[in-house]
């Protein structure tokens, strides 16, 4: 099994990173459907679709074991739809009472073939309680006023304008877009930490809830991949780049997924325009 390596210097746009990615290895898939308040209140949706796709009415059953490149029958995609998605991760640093409250430190955006698209660590402008160093890896120097990190509206604009159009794909997504308070699409993400095939049962035997999981455990079972490793801070590129081999790995299925999700979500907005008629 080899490990994932990363190295960062300087904390500002296009910082210089280094990730050395493994090998995959990894799961079958499936999934239920959810229809979220959001999703039923949005409007009708159209979303572009890889030309070769083949929308299924059916979800797969789930199947609890390892994913592989068989398995997944992993798939040529063209360079257009590759430049589709990108991959983000944050990391943050607590502020308020306690250093409950998260605050955006560092965020790092690749894209398909693991190029760093974005990298910068963001100054934070209050006090800062908890800076979290033994997970997030953030130093004072790094986000104080002295520092040559980003400013944190300046970021928040540079952000959007790498996602706005993007499928995002990464690992507890909705922390990450919370901190940054931007709204992408529920069709636009996808998220490794909100997959089913990806999430594990309740500890009790009667509790059906799935959670997730994290993501170095995903990582190690399906990618033969270390990350996260202990005495370690994280570093979002290295996980930025493993949510998305996963990503790859389960692809197929998790395409026709949100197409049935999109296609069960019309046809919700279509009946109740009938009865509202």
């Amino acid at each position: 099994m080899m490990g994932t390596s990363c190295n960062a210097e300087s904390g500002s746009l296009g910082t210089a990173s280094t990730c050395f990615s493994s090998s995959y290895a990894s799961t079958e898939s499936d999934i239920s459907i959810d229809l979220s308040s959001e999703q039923l209140n949005s409007e009708q949706i159209s979303i572009q679709l890889p030309l070769n796709f083949q929308a299924d009415k059916t979800l797969p059953k789930r199947v609890n074991k390892k994913l592989t490149k068989k398995s997944c029958l992993v798939e040529e995609i063209s360079d257009d739809e590759k430049s589709r998605y990108v991959a983000m991760d944050c990391e943050m640093v607590g502020v308020g009472y306690g250093g409950r409250r998260n605050a955006l430190a560092r965020v790092s955006i690749v894209d398909w073939y693991g190029k760093i698209v974005f990298d910068t660590y963001v100054k934070v402008n209050e006090p800062i309680t908890d800076l979290r160093t033994f997970v997030s890896g953030i130093r004072l120097s790094d986000v104080d006023e002295s520092s040559s990190a980003m400013e944190y509206e300046e970021c928040r604009t540079t952000v959007w304008s790498y996602l706005s159009s993007k499928i995002i794909v990464g690992h507890g997504l909705k922390n990450d877009l919370q901190v940054l308070n931007l709204h992408h699409p529920w069709y636009n993400i996808r998220d490794t930490a909100k997959y089913e095939p990806f999430m594990k049962k309740g500890e009790y035997k009667r509790d059906y809830m799935l959670l997730p999981r994290k993501l170095k455990d995903l990582a190690m079972q399906h990618l033969d991949k270390r990350i996260q490793e202990q005495d370690r801070s994280h570093c979002p590129i290295e996980d930025a780049l493993a949510a998305f081999d996963l990503y790859k790995l389960a692809r197929t299925k998790w395409e026709k997924v949100v197409e049935y999700k999109i296609m069960k979500t019309n046809n919700i907005k279509e009946q109740q325009k009938y009865l509202i008629q």
